[in-house]
């Protein structure tokens, strides 16, 4: 940090995550990320190409800017970050949609962010498996995504093995809305 920049040092989705909250903090912009491969990026592009309708009618729904980044093999959602939250999972669909069974979430609780946002166990399940496997903390999930779906199926089940791990490490309770008394 010195008058006129910051660096930010790190895993590359970690410094991704901390840029997007201090740009948001500076500017009031949010900026969130859908990663592709290579070959998911360029059948969105040709998709969009045809037709743009997809995207125009999730950023009519949720208020958020939606860009294809054809040189970062992503989907760049921009706005609020409720806003860019909303589109992301409506992005999530179009993406299901579009590629059948090669973009897989596990929902994270925020608790076991640390544990499971450790870079060596997500890149350990990676190269067992093939599928790309990062961890999304905007919307508190892990992101699986292979142009293989046997691949991501097979990384969505070490993913959840990682996080009942780190669940009785952190001994998370969860209570249904019938049991808050307990509290």
């Amino acid at each position: 940090l010195n008058e006129d920049s910051i660096v930010i040092r790190g895993i590359s989705n970690d410094v991704r995550d901390a840029k997007s909250l201090l740009n948001e903090h500076l500017v009031g912009v949010y900026r969130g990320y859908l990663d592709l491969e290579a070959s998911q990026c360029k059948r969105v592009k040709n998709t969009l190409a045809k037709d743009s309708s997809h995207f125009a009618r999730i950023k009519l729904s949720t208020g958020a800017d939606i860009a294809l980044d054809a040189s970062e093999s992503c989907i760049v959602v921009t706005g609020k970050r409720a806003n860019v939250k909303k589109a992301k999972v409506a992005l999530m669909g179009f993406l299901d949609f579009m590629f059948p069974q090669q973009f897989q979430t596990v929902k994270v609780h925020k608790t076991l962010f640390k544990s499971m946002g450790d870079p060596a166990p997500l890149a350990d399940i990676s190269v067992k498996t093939g599928a790309s496997v990062s961890l999304d903390r905007d919307m508190t999930w892990v992101l699986v995504r292979s142009e293989d779906s046997d691949a991501t199926t097979k990384a969505v089940t070490l993913v959840e093995e990682r996080l009942a791990g780190c669940e009785k490490l952190n001994a998370v309770f969860r209570f249904e809305t019938f049991e808050s008394w307990i509290l």
